[in-house]
């Protein structure tokens, strides 16, 4: 680990190497293998490393000595302290308050206690609880409160419209409660206790959760999405042991989860407001956003600052966030225009061959083998077309996509770069991280030092099917980089009606050829330092099966790590949002940078960002 202190210009460099894997649920689920990580901060104070690691002679940082637990008691001896119990309470049920006609009431200090013998029920006093404190807590954080809700609502799905959030009974529903703000309703809240025994909150932290890749879930499975996320647990154990509640909002509801920036963040602000309003206390609260969760609780707390509310949240943290935008390769955005492109033509090739023909005809020419073939030919193109409409409203159309993904399709003819990106980004820029915390801190899943994305060959994925029946598809999704010299090239052939299977001339096929070259008014990202999904796994799985079935043929995957959000967006850098080198604290908008040397999984969380979380976590709720 090496960490930077940016502003105060000192520094403080630990070497680590730490080899480790990553597991991702999801969408996002992938292994990886960290050398070195890095962490950089813009403040004067350093981690204290001594209590938490040791280095051995490999220069290896292990994690010190746990402290030891205490030996379980016996049946006997916990017996003896629940018979003190008993006693102490009727003693004071009979007016007897002497201090010598009882004996001192010990704390019991077992993990679990082997079943002790248990008096009658009434007798024991209503807040008695036999197993130490930490157990409890951590049999009741978030990741473990989350199983027991999915448990609970089984295979039923979400209600079609959730209550208002209002008082505390509808923030801790089984599905919780939707918020609305300025653009309507736009959120899902639902609140985790700290101890779920007493209904009251105290200290909160804000959870925004990232987009959801797939089919909008109830609050309960994208909290597992969330909180279940590789080391997760360990963070959001830290903020159990602090007596913290989780107060985790989302935006999965199939009405507004494609909705745009400031719908999301008017509704995240006013679910800050109403849930400060319901704490016992005004201690300062902490805010995480993953991914664009960190986008939307930016945009909250600087609004709520505008309008000079007091939001009390003194640590706000971005991770992985689009600051400055997200990328999707050129070249799957061209497959899945490509697929659908093509098959639109195909079918509307095959309803005139029909509406020419009919079925009398068809019949007494036995050209049913030709217009069967159409029908097969293309029925996987349909099935993968139906697919990737969910990709288009994630990467192309829907109005948040419009607003964050840097390059897109839409406005082709243009160029690359969308209007409605242009202007998010100025907005974003006048807007500024919050200015009422006392730190923000910037999460990275890039490399710090400046390494790339690795990358093979020159292409993602291609595939060249057999001609069967006239029909045959042949395309290579191509990584967009400078010696390249196509972003996409895809042919369909299908059989031509005109020539009714060769009967009048010809090879009785027709094609449909979507080829584009690698113009100069696109930003070269493919190749860059960012955290990166694999993007790949739906494409592969939904054209595989179908072109398997209709071809024989497989889906040749050259690459599945696809850049997704650029380091110098992810720590809103003022650096160039292609710039590739080593990026510093100084750099960055952000008090403190939290990132590792190699390039990992997005939201994955790393040995190095879990322990920044954890420190970040004890100094915010440091007692």
């Amino acid at each position: 680990m090496v960490i930077f202190q940016g502003r105060a210009l000192t520094f403080t460099i630990i070497l680590t190497t730490a080899i480790f894997n990553i597991g991702c649920t999801n969408d996002m689920q992938s292994k990886s293998n960290i050398d070195q990580t890095v962490t950089t901060s813009g403040i004067s104070q350093n981690f204290n490393t001594e209590n938490d690691s040791q280095i051995n002679s490999n220069n290896i940082i292990e994690p010190s000595a746990q402290t030891e637990l205490p030996t379980k008691p016996t049946v006997e001896a916990i017996t003896n302290q629940v018979d003190n119990i008993i006693e102490a309470i009727n003693n004071n049920e009979s007016g007897n308050n002497s201090s010598n006609t009882t004996t001192p009431i010990k704390p019991i200090t077992v993990t679990v206690p082997p079943k002790p013998v248990k008096p009658p029920q009434h007798l024991i006093p209503e807040n008695f609880q036999p197993i130490p404190q930490e157990t409890f807590l951590l049999q009741n954080s978030w990741p473990q409160q989350v199983q027991r809700a999915i448990q609970k609502e089984g295979t039923r799905s979400k209600p079609m419209a959730l209550p208002e959030c209002s008082g505390l009974n509808s923030f801790l529903a089984e599905f919780g409660c939707s918020v609305t703000g300025k653009y309507g309703r736009s959120a899902d809240v639902k609140i985790f206790l700290a101890n779920p025994n007493k209904k009251e909150i105290h200290k909160v932290a804000f959870i925004l959760a990232p987009h959801n890749f797939g089919q909008p879930r109830t609050i309960n499975r994208e909290a597992k999405y969330t909180a279940h996320i590789s080391n997760a647990n360990k963070v959001y154990e830290e903020l159990q042991k602090k007596g913290v509640s989780v107060a985790f909002i989302a935006y999965g509801h199939k009405n507004y989860y494609l909705k745009k920036l400031a719908a999301k963040s008017s509704a995240t602000a006013k679910a800050i407001r109403l849930i400060n309003q319901l704490k016992q206390d005004n201690s300062s609260s902490l805010l995480m956003g993953l991914s664009l969760g960190g986008v939307i609780g930016r945009m909250a707390l600087r609004e709520m600052e505008i309008n000079n509310e007091d939001h009390n949240v003194s640590h706000y943290i971005s991770f992985d966030s689009p600051h400055q935008g997200a990328h999707v390769a050129l070249g799957l955005q061209h497959l899945m225009r490509f697929l659908k492109v093509s098959t639109q033509h195909a079918v509307k090739q095959n309803r005139r061959f029909r509406n020419i023909f009919g079925d009398f005809i068809d019949k007494i020419l036995n050209l049913d083998n030709i217009s069967n073939a159409l029908d097969n030919g293309i029925q996987s193109g349909q099935t993968v077309s139906n697919q990737v409409k969910l990709f288009s409203d994630v990467f192309l159309t829907s109005e948040f996509a419009q607003e964050l993904i840097i390059q897109q399709l839409v406005n082709i003819e243009q160029g690359y770069f969308n209007p409605k990106f242009t202007a998010s980004q100025r907005h974003l820029q006048s807007l500024g991280l919050p200015k009422e915390t006392s730190k923000n801190v910037g999460i990275t899943n890039g490399s710090i030092a400046g390494q790339t994305v690795p990358l093979n060959s020159d292409y993602y994925v291609a595939l060249h099917t057999p001609l069967r029946n006239y029909t045959q598809i042949v395309f290579k999704s191509y990584i967009a980089r400078s010696d390249s010299p196509y972003i996409f090239n895809g042919v369909l052939k299908y059989p031509d009606p005109t020539e009714l299977g060769g009967l009048f001339g010809g090879d009785g096929t027709d094609k449909y050829t979507y080829r584009f070259h690698n113009q100069r008014n696109h930003l070269n990202l493919d190749k860059g330092s960012c955290g990166y999904i694999d993007a790949v796994a739906d494409i592969e799985k939904e054209i595989s099966n179908s072109v398997q079935q209709h071809f024989g043929a497989r889906l040749d995957v050259k690459n599945r790590k696809m850049c997704f959000i650029p380091i110098t967006s992810a720590l809103a850098a003022r650096k160039n949002i292609s710039f590739k080198g080593r990026i510093t604290a100084q750099e960055s908008l952000f008090d403190e940078i939290i990132g590792g040397v190699r390039n990992t999984p997005h939201l994955a969380h790393t040995p190095a960002i879990v322990q920044g979380l954890q420190k970040i976590i004890q100094e915010a709720y440091n007692e």
